[in-house]
């Protein structure tokens, strides 16, 4: 994460791997908290689906996560 902070590829690789391979849901959620703010929907449809996510994705913070880049994106279910 020191060599590019600000990259979101790199940020949401780190974690999927926090969560697939560490099993640590809250190192997840703080890295892709920023990216969720401001992330497209096309990755915003790819986190929602991704099975490296499978640890977060009943988190109550990922949901609120989601809701809020849904609505910021006007994509809303």
């Amino acid at each position: 994460m020191e060599t590019d902070a600000s990259s979101t590829n790199l940020r949401y690789k780190f974690a999927c791997a926090l969560a697939t391979f560490l099993k640590e849901a809250d190192g997840s959620i703080e890295l892709l908290e920023p990216l969720f703010e401001r992330t497209s929907i096309a990755m915003l449809n790819h986190a929602k689906a991704d099975p490296d996510l499978d640890i977060v994705r009943n988190d109550p913070r990922f949901q609120s996560m989601v809701v809020a880049a849904e609505m910021r994106l006007g994509a809303a279910d």
